[in-house]
């Protein structure tokens, strides 16, 4: 059996694997559609070990878990079929099972970046509207580095193939509603996790992103 060390250790090493193996599986054309079949599998993993490893789940944390992804499903139904909030898109079919034109991924997906971002956030100390504001801006500075890799892996697209000012307000205000909401929740934002699924995050997107300046 693992202990509890053991365990986390094996968690992030796994995820650093799968972000690395993902990345260069992503980049090659032959091995480019397997591994983005397994896209999903990715944020499930990395969803469960942040809330295996979180500090306190009691009934606020539960609330939260389903706040945030339903609050973010519903604003991406909205946007998908009104082009409010967000702009005019639609969703492809690597990020599998849909309701209503939107992958169930994207409820996991939202409150997975949302509880990652609210942990970090938690530690540094300010008052709640500047603790909002600042995982607001986490959180658009995220979906600013997804999204032209979400584009060329049939995540979503974009009508006229730009990306709209108007997606990045949307996120920001969403997000800060959710934290908003969190903030106010009585539960320990914490979870030891988190900073690696983030920091995790943002070197498989960043060198996505330099990849196709190179």
């Amino acid at each position: 059996m693992f202990s509890d060390k053991k365990l986390f250790r094996f968690a992030v090493g796994l995820l650093y694997a799968m972000y690395f193996f993902g990345f260069w599986g992503m980049k090659w054309e032959l091995t480019r559609p397997y591994f983005e079949m397994l896209t999903p599998l990715n944020l499930l993993f990395g969803a469960f070990f942040l809330y295996y490893f979180s500090v306190q789940k009691n009934q606020a944390f539960y609330y939260f878990m389903i706040t945030a992804g339903c609050i973010g499903f519903f604003a991406e139904w909205i946007g998908v079929h009104t082009g409010l909030l967000f702009g005019d898109y639609s969703y492809g079919a690597t990020l599998g099972l849909k309701l209503w034109d939107i992958p169930l991924m994207i409820a996991v997906n939202w409150w997975m970046l949302a509880y990652a971002c609210i942990c970090i956030v938690a530690q540094l100390g300010y008052g709640l509207i500047v603790r909002v504001l600042i995982a607001a801006t986490l959180m658009t500075c995220m979906d600013f580095l997804i999204e032209p890799v979400a584009i060329q892996h049939d995540m979503w697209t974009w009508q006229g193939d730009t990306i709209p000012l108007s997606n990045f307000i949307g996120w920001y205000v969403v997000s800060a509603v959710i934290f908003l909401i969190g903030e106010y929740l009585p539960f320990k934002k914490q979870s030891r996790f988190a900073p690696y699924l983030l920091i995790g995050q943002v070197l498989f997107f960043v060198a996505h992103n330099l990849s196709y300046w190179i």
